[in-house]
């Protein structure tokens, strides 16, 4: 799947994102960090959605040469019936039926993605199980586990993740709010600042 109609220029950046816990907190019980939630819809209870946290998405999938992916369990039904959301036209990356991989369905679908796009150099990515504690065992799709007599020394969590990338000269930010808040003003800020560094910046690996 490739996919680039939101920006302009050359798809470089891939900006991909969660739903639950990222775009819509869950389990909270007080106000949101951008100070204006609404219930958007219901999926098994209401959704909480910040109508300004769904523009600035937009404007940051809009940037010269990003591409805005979902990498969600939430179908795109699922995502037309809220309103207000982000993402309308984005492409979602899904699961391979045929390949019942392997520890977690979402690392396997965005290095599938990426085997196809060989043009991305850098990956912002927004979930809220991109964690040390959530991804414990997790491994490169594609590659068998490690020996248990290597297995001390053999990346594991988000390592990971950063070790597959910087593999593949690809740049990567995870980020990983909190699930009962989801993506803040701050946040955001982090993201805007990856997906366009300082004019002559010089570019930052993805640390091993």
């Amino acid at each position: 799947m490739s996919a680039h109609e939101p920006g302009q220029g050359p798809p470089t950046t891939a900006l991909v994102v969660d739903v639950d816990g990222v775009v819509s907190p869950t389990g909270r019980a007080g106000p949101l960090a951008w100070g204006d939630a609404v219930v958007a819809g219901h999926v098994f209870g209401p959704v909480l959605v910040s109508p300004g946290l769904c523009r600035a998405l937009d404007e940051l999938a809009a940037r010269p040469g990003v591409t805005p992916l979902w990498l969600t369990s939430w179908t795109a039904a699922m995502r037309k019936a809220m309103d207000p959301f982000p993402g309308r036209t984005w492409p979602e990356l899904v699961s391979d039926p045929d390949d019942p991989d392997l520890d977690w369905w979402k690392w396997a679908a965005l290095c599938r993605w990426l085997d196809s796009n060989p043009e991305i150099a850098r990956v912002a990515w927004c979930d809220d199980q991109l964690t040390d504690a959530n991804l414990v065992g997790l491994r490169s799709p594609y590659r068998p586990a490690p020996p248990a007599a290597d297995s001390v020394d053999a990346p594991n969590g988000t390592a990971v993740i950063h070790t597959e990338l910087a593999r593949r000269h690809i740049d990567a930010r995870l980020f990983a709010p909190p699930t009962t808040r989801g993506l803040t003003p701050a946040d955001v800020k982090l993201i805007a600042a990856f997906l366009t560094p300082p004019r002559g910046a010089e570019p930052v690996s993805a640390r091993p």
